[in-house]
């Protein structure tokens, strides 16, 4: 048990007890299945297939071009990313942290990537596979498990 009265138990997907307490079931994730957490925009985002890599303006109006996709996206609820690197985000199908190359679509096909890289069904970028994550959900931070 840490100084705040939390225990530690990695057998759960938020790692959390409450209060010395019986394990809190997660609460269901921030953002839905066709969202993806922004590490930098703090915010749930529902890609849209339309890059803004060089074009600022390529988004409409009730859309923001994603600083980190250089996809133009809908806004939606905030949101904790898990991941620990702040150049990717967290994929609710693939269960990674994903490393986008901005702004190019793999049109739902790997084989339009470069070696060593997959197509993101999300986005429908290209991107790199990192580490293994859990979507960020409502009221419980993602702890790590104590050393």
């Amino acid at each position: 048990m840490g100084e705040s009265g939390i225990l530690f138990d990695t057998a759960y997907p938020t790692g959390v007890h409450r209060n010395g307490g019986p394990p809190t079931p997660p609460a269901g994730p921030v953002c839905k299945d066709t969202e993806f957490c922004c590490p930098d925009a703090k915010h749930c985002l529902t890609p849209k297939h339309v890059s803004c890599l060089n074009n600022a303006t390529a988004c409409s109006s009730d859309e923001v071009c994603c600083p980190l996709t250089k996809v133009c996206v809908d806004v939606g609820k905030p949101c904790v990313s898990p991941c620990q690197d702040q150049g990717t985000y967290c994929c609710p199908d693939a269960k990674h942290c994903l490393t986008p190359v901005p702004g190019v679509f793999c049109n739902g096909d790997a084989k339009n990537c470069q070696s060593g890289q997959v197509c993101c069904p999300v986005t429908d970028l290209c991107v790199d596979v990192g580490a293994a994550c859990v979507p960020s959900f409502d009221d419980v931070m993602l702890m790590p498990p104590r050393k």
